[in-house]
C-alpha cells in the first residue's frame, strides 16, 4: 500500500498563519497583549529594584569609607602633630632650634659652615668649594612656609575629621552627596600624610646641617684646645727636666709623673669627624666632648705641677730668708754684746794743768784720771799742755784757769807725758774720739 504523502509547504504556512497577528483571533491577540505588558513590566521592575540596589550597594560602602576616613585622619593628624612637636614641642629636638624661621632665602648663610664642614668630609676631596656651596643651596630648607603648609592641613584635616556622618543613603542624590564627602576627604588625607612626610624629611635634613656644623666647629676647637694644653705640659715638664733639684722633690716628683702620664694619653684620643648621618653628627659632637675633657685633665695636671714648683721655690725663699734673718740676728746680738761690755762701767774723766815758771823755764803738768765700777779700771795718761801757761779742764765740760802753781794726780799721771791718749783694751791708740756714758772723749 502506498504511503499518503507529505506536504511540507502547507505545514509552513499553517506556522506562518498562527504567528501573524492579523490572523489571530480576539481571544488570542489579548492573551498575547497580556504576556507582552507582563514581559515589558517585569523588565521595567528589575531595572528598578537592580537600580536601587547599586544605590543601596554604594552607599553602603561609602558610608563605611567615612567611617574608616576618620579613624584614618585621626591617626595622620597625630603624627602632623608628632612632627610638629619636633620643632615646637616643649622639649624640642635636638638641633631644630631656628627651623621655623629659617627660609630658602637666607638658608644657606645660616647652614654654611654646616654645609662645609660637610663637604669636607663626605664629598670628592677633587670638589671644589664652590660645587659644594651650589649643593648646600640646593639643599637649603625653607622651614617657615613648611611649618605654617603643615598647620593649615592639620587644620583642613581636623575640619574633616569632625563632620557629621550623613543620616541616611537612600537615593541617587545622597549617594552622590556622600560621594563628594568622602572624596573632598580623602584628598585632604592624602595632602596631609605628604605634608607631614615633607615637613619630616626637611627637619631631619636641617638636624644634619646643625649637628654637622656643631660637630666640626666643636672639634675644631677642641683639637686647638688640646693642642695648646699639650705645648703648655711639655714645657712645664720641661723645667722639671731642666732642674735636678726640682726632680729630688717628691711633691714635684708625683706631680710630674702624673703630668707625664695624662699628657701621654692625651695622643691616643680620636678626632675624626663624619657626619654623613646625623647619628655620625652626634657621635663627631661626642668625641669632641671627649677631647675637650681630655684637654680639661691636662691642664688640671699641669696646674698641679706649677703649684708643687712654686711651693717648692717658695719653701726655697722662705729657707733662705729665715737663714739670712738668722744670721742678721747674730750678728746684731754680737755688736750688742760688744756695746754693752764697753759700756757696763760708769768712767770719769778729769784733766788739769799748772804752769809756773821763772826766767825762760817752765813746767806744764796734766793729770787724769778713770775709774769705774764695773768689771775693771785703768787710768789713761794725761797729753802735755801747750807752753806758755797752765790750763786746766774737767773734759770739755769742765773748768779752766791759770795760776802760778799747779797739781797733778793720778795713779799713772806724770809732767811732760805723751800726746798719745791709750783708749782701753782693744781699742786704737791714737787720734780720735770715743763716746763714753754718753759723753765724747776725743784725741787730738
Amino acid at each position: 500500500m502506498t504511503p499518503p504523502q507529505h506536504n511540507d509547504q502547507n505545514e509552513r504556512t499553517v506556522a506562518s498563519a498562527r504567528l501573524n497577528p492579523v490572523t489571530w483571533t480576539r481571544r488570542t491577540k489579548f492573551i498575547a497583549g497580556g504576556a507582552a505588558l507582563a514581559l515589558v513590566l517585569a523588565g521595567t521592575g528589575g531595572g528598578i529594584a537592580y537600580h536601587q540596589y547599586t544605590i543601596d550597594r554604594d552607599c553602603k560602602a561609602q558610608t563605611a569609607l567615612f567611617s574608616d576616613q576618620k579613624t584614618e585622619l585621626t591617626k595622620a593628624i597625630e603624627d602632623a602633630e608628632a612632627a610638629l612637636a619636633l620643632v615646637e614641642g616643649d622639649t624640642p629636638a635636638d638641633h631644630t632650634k631656628g627651623f621655623t624661621e629659617s627660609a630658602a632665602a637666607n638658608a644657606d648663610t645660616d647652614t654654611t659652615d654646616a654645609a662645609q664642614s660637610d663637604a669636607t668630609q663626605s664629598a670628592d676631596p677633587t670638589e671644589s668649594p664652590s660645587t659644594a656651596t651650589e649643593d648646600t643651596d640646593a639643599d637649603a630648607v625653607d622651614g617657615a612656609a613648611l611649618t605654617a603648609d603643615l598647620k593649615t592641613a592639620i587644620d583642613t584635616a581636623k575640619q574633616d575629621s569632625a563632620a557629621a556622618s550623613p543620616q541616611q543613603c537612600s537615593t541617587g542624590d545622597d549617594l552622590d552627596a556622600i560621594e563628594a564627602l568622602t572624596t573632598s576627604r580623602q584628598a585632604d588625607l592624602d595632602k596631609l600624610t605628604a605634608q607631614t612626610k615633607s615637613f619630616t624629611d626637611a627637619v631631619e635634613a636641617y638636624r644634619l646641617q646643625t649637628a654637622s656644623a656643631e660637630a666640626t666647629f666643636s672639634m675644631e676647637t677642641a683639637k686647638a684646645d688640646l693642642a695648646a694644653a699639650q705645648k703648655a705640659a711639655a714645657d712645664q715638664l720641661a723645667v722639671v727636666d731642666a732642674d735636678t733639684a726640682l726632680q729630688g722633690d717628691a711633691t714635684v716628683k708625683a706631680a710630674y709623673d702624673g703630668l707625664k702620664k695624662t699628657e701621654n694619653d692625651s695622643h691616643s684620643v680620636s678626632t675624626t669627624v663624619t657626619v654623613s648621618t646625623y647619628e655620625e653628627a652626634v657621635s663627631s659632637i661626642e668625641k669632641a666632648k671627649t677631647v675637650a675633657a681630655k684637654t680639661d685633665e691636662v691642664n688640671a695636671a699641669t696646674q698641679a705641677l706649677k703649684d708643687a714648683i712654686k711651693a717648692y721655690q717658695d719653701a726655697k725663699v722662705a729657707e733662705e730668708a729665715a737663714a739670712q734673718a738668722a744670721a742678721q740676728a747674730q750678728a746684731q746680738a754680737q755688736a750688742q754684746s760688744r756695746n754693752t761690755t764697753r759700756g757696763s762701767g760708769t768712767n770719769s774723766y778729769s784733766s788739769g794743768s799748772s804752769r809756773s815758771g821763772s826766767g825762760s823755764g817752765s813746767t806744764t803738768s796734766r793729770s787724769g784720771s778713770r775709774s769705774g765700777s764695773g768689771s775693771g779700771s785703768y787710768t789713761a795718761p794725761a797729753p802735755a799742755a801747750p807752753s806758755g801757761g797752765s790750763v786746766s779742764r774737767d773734759n770739755r765740760g769742765g773748768s779752766s784757769g791759770g795760776s802760778g802753781s799747779g797739781s797733778s794726780s793720778g795713779s799713772s799721771g806724770s809732767s811732760g807725758s805723751s800726746s798719745r791718749i791709750d783708749l782701753g783694751p782693744g781699742q786704737p791708740d791714737g787720734p780720735g774720739c770715743v763716746t763714753m756714758e754718753g759723753k765724747e772723749y776725743c784725741k787730738p
